[in-house]
């Protein structure tokens, strides 16, 4: 931090405390009180900036207010618990303050993440998520969702006219869920850690089935359980009880999707709250992409360039490039899930598995906190195996610890580790994220061996979307190439200095030893 900054934030500190002075003295004189010194990230590890509210057993409110660091400071009761709360996170957390003879305290709160903004119930709590639709597929309202603990406790819901109900229980127990005429059709355990759970379940009636699944949105550490499947009633007067499973007309609506849907869901990949080193889970992804092989097959005999015009793009630029000896580095973060399923298919196809020189996927640091990753030993880096059910073995294990926390991902770590377990490889092939920046640029000047890039990015690539300046620099110092999902990219360069580059129609000029995105002269 440098000289300027520690000066402005004492001097701030400092004027805050005495305004916090001025007003304890007038609305509470009775009551001493300890400085909190408060630092605020987002998930993501950036500064929050914006209002927490602190409120004690005895209903004392304290608003912190941060600025543009993150940070915040306050007056507290001494010897006294605080629950936090945000916009969208009641009561997420909570700490204890110190006595009044420390007088001064430092607090680290890290947000939970945005994606489950409304969705979390208060800290200790368990959110259900209840959706009921009839036979026509209405929803259905009024109706009472019974939430009974295996030590018999009762928690309860109604659903509104959109047919959802909320109901938050406990953490740390097992729940078997009914709702009239329908008992017992799903259980679900919420384990005691982490402490933002959530349970989506989803009751839909037909005239002979009801369809049920049980997902979880992504949570802290990935530490949430599958919701269990409900037994079956074989009687063929009553309802009988199913989780909904992939067929090969579901992968057909996988790769030819109604055009109304933007956005088909995957079914290859196991969710990353669902994903565990288990040769069930395994065994899941391989027969999803299997299925999603088989759908292709069937389509190719009716129209031999049904790939070439589908939506499987990574499957698409795959297929067109050819590379001798190379070794496949694939990024398996979150951010890359759509992606993952069609670079197991395309392995699975033509039995390009064998073919391949080697591979590695790399994840960010095995779910590790973000102040502790380091360039060049991140970890999260994992060797792929030739054989496709060994392979889904290494992808579940490695997409198995959740997300990769914050954006850059650990790209040059995993293409050196590459280098280093597959020496006599010719080439590198780069599947990433043109959305994440690479944390550990600096590392490039070690690389050897040429690196083709291939862009994955979910919003097509335009000026307000160019290619990444990392990826850039990767393919432009090992003498490579960048492919996009749609084309590859051409690197000539601009003037005879070579201070000057242009990919594809975007430019960049060199600057301090490195390429940066420029306008053209």
């Amino acid at each position: 931090m440098s000289h300027w900054l520690t000066t402005s934030l004492l001097a701030y500190y400092s004027l805050l405390s005495l305004l916090c002075n001025v007003q304890a003295q007038d609305s509470t004189a009775s009551v001493r009180r300890v400085n909190a010194k408060f630092e605020v990230t987002l998930s993501d590890g950036n500064p929050f900036v914006g209002t927490v509210t602190l409120k004690d057993s005895s209903n004392d409110v304290v608003y912190l207010y941060t600025n543009r660091f993150g940070l915040g400071f306050a007056q507290l009761r001494p010897d006294s618990e605080y629950s936090v709360s945000v916009d969208g996170f009641p009561q997420f957390s909570h700490f204890g303050t110190v006595p009044i003879s420390q007088g001064v305290m430092e607090i680290e709160l890290v947000l939970p993440p945005a994606a489950l903004k409304g969705i979390s119930a208060k800290e200790g709590y368990g959110l259900v998520l209840f959706s009921y639709l009839n036979v026509m597929g209405h929803p259905v309202a009024n109706r009472l969702l019974y939430c009974k603990s295996e030590d018999g406790e009762l928690y309860t819901g109604i659903t509104n006219a959109a047919g959802k109900a909320r109901v938050e229980v406990p953490l740390g127990h097992t729940y078997q869920f009914s709702v009239d005429g329908t008992p017992n059709f799903d259980s679900h355990t919420f384990t005691s850690y982490p402490p933002l759970q959530t349970a989506e379940i989803k009751l839909e009636l037909n005239k002979t089935t009801v369809i049920k699944h049980s997902i979880l949105p992504r949570v802290p550490d990935n530490a949430s359980d599958k919701a269990k499947e409900a037994p079956s009633n074989k009687k063929k007067s009553a309802p009988v009880y199913r989780t909904h499973k992939d067929s090969i007309r579901g992968a057909k609506k996988r790769i030819n999707p109604p055009r109304a849907q933007k956005n088909p869901p995957s079914f290859a990949i196991p969710s990353r709250e669902e994903a565990a080193t288990t040769p069930y889970v395994s065994k899941q992804v391989l027969e999803g992409v299997y299925m999603l092989r088989q759908a292709i097959q069937d389509e190719e005999r009716q129209n031999r360039y049904f790939v070439r015009r589908s939506r499987l793009h990574l499957l698409q630029t795959l297929q067109r490039k050819e590379y001798d000896s190379a070794v496949y580095v694939v990024d398996v973060t979150c951010s890359m899930d759509p992606y993952i399923e069609e670079y197991l298919l395309w392995l699975s196809l033509a039995n390009n598995a064998q073919k391949v020189y080697g591979g590695v996927f790399f994840n960010d640091g095995d779910g590790r906190a973000d102040s502790t990753k380091v360039a060049g030993s991140t970890g999260g880096v994992h060797l792929v195996p030739r054989q496709m059910e060994e392979i889904t073995e290494a992808l579940v294990n490695a997409i198995s610890y959740g997300c990769s926390g914050d954006d850059p991902e650990n790209d040059l770590e995993a293409l050196l580790f590459a280098e280093n377990e597959y020496p006599q490889a010719k080439q590198l092939i780069l599947i990433a994220d043109n959305n994440s920046a690479v944390r550990d640029i600096e590392l490039l000047p070690l690389l050897t061996k040429p690196v083709h890039v291939i862009l994955c990015s979910q919003e097509p690539l335009n000026d307000a979307n160019p290619p990444n300046e990392d990826y850039v620099n990767i393919a432009i110092a090992t003498h490579g190439s960048i492919s996009t999902l749609n084309e590859d990219l051409r690197l000539l360069k601009e003037d005879l200095t070579s201070d000057r580059i242009a990919v594809g129609r975007w430019h960049y000029q060199k600057l301090k030893n490195r390429f940066v995105r420029t306008t053209p002269q």
